[in-house]
């Protein structure tokens, strides 16, 4: 595991921190794929089990993350036959679709990937106001997480998406212990012991920014506020706009990303076609 470890450092330049949750958490569930020369790791790759929504039905679909090779091995095409080979094995072992998020798009559509999620960004500067009770995911009560992650898929089904990652107690619980390891935390925002907004926050950089928030269209405006409180900032950076496009006000900015968030593709070689896909998880 040090090998793949050291690989994944030279690559991402991620933190001990980081690669410390990764290795710990995820690391040990995923299925591991390398390429290796005169017995030195030349490539590797990891595709990590989720629970999803694909047109309505729940099954397991992998995200593959951790796509590197060592830099005297670059440019001769090791990634490609790779990550060929590994789909294969997930269609042996019964796997019908994987996803990432790709550096460099054109790489992957060589692969048979085709983008299905475009993120715009937006860049919330002012003042805050408490228009919601906020607590974090690690401070509610059992009822209260499984309250607001039957809320959150709820939310998802309601837009229409047809891939998006079962949003259960068990996935949060995950999601908050990897934003810890960035510094951040999931938060939740309640109006009456309902649930109003769910924020995944990372404070790595200056301005904070929310990696995914789900929330009530109509009380978007209330929810960016409520953020810009809980932050004690004047300015953050919301990487996911989708439930909060609708919004137009002076202290708010659009960023539209340059490359698609998600890409995916059929293990069995099936010609993947369009859908609405809502997926953000960090790695």
């Amino acid at each position: 595991m040090e090998e793949l470890r050291r690989l994944w450092r030279e690559a991402f330049g991620d933190t001990e921190c980081y690669m410390d949750f990764y290795f710990k958490t995820k690391a040990g569930r995923s299925k591991i794929f390398t390429d290796h020369e005169n017995q030195e790791l030349a490539s590797m790759a990891f595709f990590t089990p989720y629970q999803g929504f694909f047109r309505q039905e729940i099954q397991q679909v992998e995200y593959i993350v951790g796509v590197a090779t060592a830099e005297k091995y670059r440019h001769r095409h090791r990634m490609k036959k790779l990550l060929e080979r590994a789909i294969v094995d997930r269609q042996r072992d019964g796997i019908e679709l994987v996803f990432l998020s790709p550096e460099n798009p054109k790489v992957y559509e060589s692969l048979g990937f085709i983008p299905v999620y475009d993120r715009v960004t937006t860049r919330a500067e002012g003042a805050g106001e408490k228009r919601f009770e906020v607590l974090l995911w690690r401070e509610l009560s059992g009822r209260r997480k499984e309250t607001i992650s039957c809320w959150a898929d709820r939310r998802l089904q309601e837009e229409g998406f047809e891939l998006y990652l079962e949003h259960s107690p068990m996935y949060y619980d995950e999601v908050d212990r990897e934003l810890q390891a960035l510094g951040g935390e999931l938060v939740t925002f309640w109006e009456n012991d309902v649930p109003a907004a769910v924020c995944h926050v990372i404070r790595e950089e200056e301005v904070p920014e929310v990696t995914e928030l789900i929330t009530i269209r109509e009380r978007a405006e209330d929810t960016l506020l409520t953020l810009l409180y809980y932050l004690e900032q004047d300015a953050v950076n919301v990487a996911d706009s989708y439930f909060i496009s609708h919004v137009k006000k002076d202290w708010l900015s659009r960023i539209p990303q340059e490359k698609p968030m998600i890409m995916y593709r059929y293990t069995d070689g099936k010609q993947a076609e369009p859908v609405r896909c809502y997926i953000n998880d960090i790695t």
